[in-house]
């Protein structure tokens, strides 16, 4: 009787534990979600001039605070565009202020804006943590078709090199207007990751992408130390790494320019402390910050070398607006190898501008102007600054 009453009591006291920890456990994502409200902002963009990826016209994203007494907030790069844009940006419950494109990244979906903040706090960001696994539970926080400071929950699916750079899968979802803002992790509160698009193909659900926050950690690093954190710029092709863990070289497009690399060869380390790389993305984040002297360690055939040379940053590129149209480098690595020399073509053509009228088509690249040939962007400038107004 005894034995039985005792069982009942450990039943008792079992079944109190497990309701208690589920009331807890019930309350975590309110407050982790409640605490994301005071780091999250709403970002507004106006792009008039368009090139790369981006559309000219006004559009909405989002943004969350890493450096509160710097003004620094993280997005999407393309929440700002690579283009010239005004940014503004705001907190929960306040008016929208000016902010200026402190960095923005040409390799990862990334862009850290400078502003004067009045209130908020710093996100606390994963960058001592390992990873997030597959199953491991996820909150994306933003602005989704305008809905302000929503919450939505998944987990993580995995990991992805298909697009060179690694990226965070998951099925919590992320929509319009999501972009730019926290993946939180909904353990421990920090965030993981960077809320960045979805799977658009027919038929896809729950298919959804974050930029990992260790690229924004790195790159927030650099920036903290006064350093470029500009990825390298190298005038070679890599083999898909997609289902293989590997940098491989495929072409070398500018042998002058190619820091002594060939085709075939495997970079198996990286930067001053020869990092090993498994994807291109491992081999940009080990040479962010170290182009001068950078060190590869390389293997060609049944040896094993390293090579030593300065590498030039991939800058986020520059364009020129001319009687409507838009010309920018489309940074094709092969633009040594063009008919005009060079990659810089046509990006945008304005409905109804003076260029609309003459046959020039998006993608063009600009060989000469009135006979001369075209060599470079400055030189383009100058030749079009010299034309009489209005002269296409």
């Amino acid at each position: 009787m005894r034995m039985s009453m005792r069982f009942a009591g450990s039943i008792v006291g079992l079944i109190g534990l497990l309701s208690a920890t589920a009331v807890f456990g019930e309350a975590i994502p309110e407050r982790i979600f409640e605490d994301a409200s005071d780091y999250t902002v709403r970002v507004k963009t106006r792009i008039q001039h368009a090139f790369g990826d981006d559309e000219a016209g006004a559009f909405g994203g989002t943004g969350f605070i890493v450096d509160v007494d710097r003004g620094w907030i993280v997005t999407n790069r393309h929440v700002v565009g690579e283009s010239p844009s005004e940014v503004q940006v705001a907190l929960r419950d306040t008016p929208y202020r000016a902010a200026t494109k402190l960095y923005v990244d040409p390799f990862v979906d990334i862009a850290i804006l400078e502003t004067e903040l009045e209130g908020g706090k710093s996100a606390n960001l994963g960058c001592d943590h390992s990873a997030p696994g597959t199953g491991h539970p996820v909150g994306a926080y933003g602005h989704p078709w305008g809905f302000e400071y929503t919450g939505t929950q998944g987990v993580i699916s995995g990991r992805t090199a298909k697009w060179q750079q690694v990226m965070l899968q998951t099925d919590a979802p992320i929509n319009s207007g999501n972009s730019g803002g926290p993946l939180i992790s909904m353990r421990s509160g920090d965030v993981v990751g960077v809320n960045t698009s979805s799977y658009n193909e027919k038929g896809a659900e729950n298919t959804n992408f974050a930029v990992p926050i260790d690229d924004v950690c790195r790159i927030l690093a650099l920036l903290e130390q006064g350093k470029d954190p500009s990825p390298p710029n190298l005038p070679v092709a890599f083999f898909s790494t997609e289902d293989r863990d590997s940098v491989v070289v495929a072409r070398v497009f500018d042998q002058q320019a190619s820091i002594g690399l060939e085709t075939y060869d495997k970079i198996v380390a990286a930067g001053p402390d020869l990092v090993p790389v498994k994807h291109t993305h491992d081999l940009v984040n080990a040479l962010r910050g170290n182009l001068d002297d950078a060190e590869l360690s390389v293997i060609r055939g049944q040896q094993e070398l390293t090579i030593t040379a300065d590498i030039p940053p991939l800058r986020i590129r520059r364009g020129v607006e001319f009687a409507g149209i838009v010309m920018a480098p489309f940074n094709y690595k092969d633009r040594s190898i063009t008919p005009a020399g060079h990659d810089i073509g046509v990006f945008t053509i304005a409905a109804g501008s003076r260029a609309s009228s003459k046959d020039l088509k998006w993608f063009d690249l600009i060989y000469k102007v009135n006979g001369e040939r075209v060599t470079g962007l400055e030189q383009l400038f100058v030749l079009l600054n010299d034309l009489e107004d209005g002269a296409v």
